[in-house]
C-alpha cells in the first residue's frame, strides 16, 4: 500500500524542519488551524497520513501517536491516537511530552537525501563545503556520507571517559 508519496514526505519534512524556533503547544502560541487545501495540500493526502498512524495503533505497531502537520505556519492536521499510559488506561492527549531520544537522526537523514535528490548536496563532498566550521586541519576531509554513517572520526561528544 503506497500511502505516503514523495510529495507528502516533502511536506511533512518541510514542516518538521520549518518549525525552527516556532513554539507550538501548551507553553507557546498555537498556530492557527486551516483547511489543508487552503495551504496547497490535498485533504485526501493528509487523511491518508492520519489513517496510516491510526492503522499503526490498531495493529499494535505503536502504543500511541500524535500527528501534527503544519504548512505555512498553519495547523492543517492535529490528531492523537492510542493511550499515553497503557497500564492506567489513560487516552492520548494533544501536546503530551515524550522522550523521543534520537529522532533527529532519521529526519536529518531524510532531509539530506532530499537535498541529494535535488542535486544540492553530494554525499562525497567535504562537509566544509556546507559548514565552514569544518574547514580546519582536523575535519576538512570529512565527507557528508561519513557524517551520516557515523564514521567521520570525530570524537564522541559529552563527558570524557
Amino acid at each position: 500500500m503506497k500511502f505516503i508519496t514523495r510529495r507528502l514526505l516533502t511536506w511533512v519534512l518541510s514542516i518538521s524542519v520549518g518549525l525552527n524556533g516556532v513554539a507550538v503547544g501548551a507553553d507557546g502560541p498555537a498556530l492557527p488551524a486551516a483547511a489543508p487545501e487552503s495551504q496547497g495540500v490535498p485533504a485526501a493526502v493528509v487523511r491518508q497520513l492520519a489513517d496510516a498512524v491510526e492503522r499503526y495503533h490498531k495493529a499494535g505497531t505503536i502504543v500511541c501517536g500524535e500527528l501534527l502537520v503544519i504548512k505555512n505556519r498553519k495547523t492543517i492536521l492535529h490528531e492523537v491516537n492510542g493511550d499515553r499510559d497503557r497500564e492506567e488506561n489513560l487516552p492520548m492527549e494533544r501536546n503530551t511530552i515524550f522522550n523521543i531520544r534520537s529522532m533527529t537522526k532519521p529526519l536529518t537523514g531524510i532531509a539530506v537525501q532530499m537535498l541529494v535528490d535535488e542535486g544540492k548536496v553530494h554525499l562525497d563532498d567535504p562537509v566544509a563545503k556546507y559548514l565552514p566550521a569544518f574547514d580546519n586541519d582536523k575535519s576538512k576531509t570529512i565527507t557528508v556520507k561519513q557524517l551520516l554513517q557515523h564514521r567521520s572520526g570525530l570524537p564522541p561528544s559529552g563527558p570524557s571517559r
